[in-house]
């Protein structure tokens, strides 16, 4: 794998900032309440946005734009574990979401939840989890996740298994011209691991290095597989199908979106203290630009791109839910997280 540095990228604390696992799911629920909005925040495209209620039991939350739509869900488990920052997903009037019901791998639509297959594995509670979803323009399902240690690739709820690994886990699926692309992290001993990704079922090793991860991919325009991971106390991005690695100068990168071959990437940057973290944003060729003061818990979590280059990132600011329009933020709710935004396709 040729790497080629294009900037001086500081050192982050850990690769399991990237390493999100398992999933709090979300959907689209039934009442809906519009929040004042100081900024007048009006998306130019629809949005949508998941996150969590740390006051009320760890509720999942959905925002339709600036719009919160709510329900806490009976069947919602793994509370406290995460939820994963590729896992929200709308096609025309549908929104999907991705995660574990009642401990098995499960998809939400618009509220609705549907187990995934595990047909043929028996391995208990919390054995298996879906970590993304990608729905293509005739109703094709893909979610992507793990079962029993088995990365694994859900297609219209029936299971297939990654091949080429003996353990791994699969953390994000996209699909650009009927090619199917998943990555995720080969599990190697002694809690080591290698970034992978499967082009339509056929591996490829992104890093020989055994601390490194995968964990959200995107295809440009122009054909070019970006995947956004991790390399021992580095946080890079691929361009998979040229064999290149490239740093990222963030302390933290959670979330790439690709708007038309731009590259934009949302994270963090470390704040004043050690436990302090700036929510930070970086397009490819420019500076970082720092949407948050710091303190401890800000993150930038997800990001999109509009057509009319309007740029909206979700995260955390002082315990709240925060949207960021262009650096300008907007509380979705006090005392939550939002961790996931989609554009409507």
């Amino acid at each position: 794998m040729q790497k080629v540095a294009r900037m001086e990228n500081p050192k982050s604390q850990d690769i399991p900032r990237l390493a999100v696992t398992a999933l709090m799911l979300t959907g689209l629920f039934t009442s809906c309440e519009k929040e004042e909005d100081p900024i007048n925040i009006v998306p130019d495209e629809d949005i949508y946005i998941s996150g969590m209620d740390y006051s009320n039991s760890y509720q999942g939350l959905v925002w339709k734009d600036v719009n919160l739509i709510y329900h806490e869900y009976d069947d919602v488990v793994a509370l406290g574990a995460g939820i994963h920052t590729n896992s929200l997903f709308a096609r025309g009037n549908d929104v999907y979401s991705a995660g574990r019901i009642l401990g098995q791998a499960g998809i939400w639509k618009n509220g609705t939840s549907t187990y995934l297959s595990i047909e043929g594995y028996g391995c208990g509670m919390s054995g298996s989890g879906g970590s993304s979803v990608y729905v293509k323009p005739n109703g094709d399902t893909y979610v992507a996740g793990g079962i029993c240690d088995n990365p694994a690739l859900w297609i219209n709820g029936e299971l297939n298994i990654l091949p080429g690994v003996e353990k791994a886990f699969a953390y994000s699926v996209f699909i650009h011209d009927d090619d199917v692309y998943v990555v995720g992290r080969q599990h190697l001993p002694n809690s080591k691991g290698r970034a992978v990704l499967w082009k339509n079922g056929a591996l490829q090793i992104l890093s020989e290095n055994i601390q490194s991860i995968a964990t959200q991919v995107q295809v440009a325009k122009n054909g070019d597989v970006y995947v956004l991971g991790g390399v021992e106390n580095d946080y890079v991005y691929w361009i998979a199908n040229k064999s290149q690695q490239f740093d990222i100068p963030m302390h933290g990168a959670s979330s790439i979106f690709l708007k038309d071959n731009d590259l934009y990437v949302a994270g963090v940057m470390k704040g004043n203290a050690e436990y302090e973290w700036i929510a930070s944003v970086w397009k490819e060729g420019g500076e970082v630009q720092h949407l948050s003061g710091s303190g401890q818990g800000n993150d930038a979590k997800s990001i999109v791109v509009t057509r009319n280059n309007n740029v909206y990132v979700v995260g955390t600011e002082n315990g709240n839910a925060v949207l960021w329009k262009n650096g300008n933020a907007h509380i979705l709710k006090e005392n939550a997280t939002a961790v996931s935004i989609t554009l409507q396709r």
